[in-house]
């Protein structure tokens, strides 16, 4: 497969929509403002979410090793069911609830219990960092659009990428 599918390869494979915006606002987007990488050595994609967030990253170093990107480096910090509102109160309380999972560029992963936002946000200099809303609430207009900006404006602050593209997953069913 050639690297110049990479940005459609990752972008299907995640099924991701897309949005930007400042404190207080949330605004459907065409592109995000911090774009994908483009050809990377090595990529790094943290997901903030729960056990969706870790069936998502099942198949996705394999895929990505198909497009051309072989140093991959994975994180997913979880805790099952986790909303958005819950992630915000999370970092709000310094809480260390999570289960921080991470792979390196040989596939296999390690977990460390107890972990909290900030550490998992700034374990890394993330790419790609996406968020994701409990499957019971997901689609709630209201809830997302009080919950995500505060969410991205908290990874903003706290990532050490200054140009990390912030991705949200958004499914309107679920099995």
């Amino acid at each position: 497969m050639k690297k110049s599918l990479f940005p459609f390869l990752l972008t299907f494979t995640l099924s991701l929509v897309v949005f930007s915006g400042s404190s207080g606002s949330c605004t459907l987007a065409a592109q995000t403002v911090n774009p994908l990488p483009q050809h990377p050595d090595t990529l790094r994609i943290l997901a903030i979410g729960n056990s969706f967030s870790i069936d998502g990253m099942v198949y996705l170093p394999k895929l990505l090793e198909n497009a051309g990107i072989h140093n991959v480096i994975l994180g997913n910090l979880y805790i099952g069911g986790c909303s958005l509102e819950r992630h915000c109160n999370e970092y709000e309380t310094s809480s260390k609830s999570y289960v921080y999972y991470k792979s390196g560029p040989d596939h296999t992963w390690k977990s460390w219990k107890n972990a909290s936002l900030k550490y998992g946000i700034k374990n890394e200099d993330w790419d790609i960092i996406t968020v994701q809303e409990s499957s019971g609430i997901s689609g709630i207009y209201d809830n997302i659009h009080t919950w995500l900006p505060r969410l991205m404006e908290i990874v903003r602050k706290e990532c050490t990428n200054p140009d990390v593209a912030i991705v949200w997953r958004h499914q309107d069913s679920h099995s």
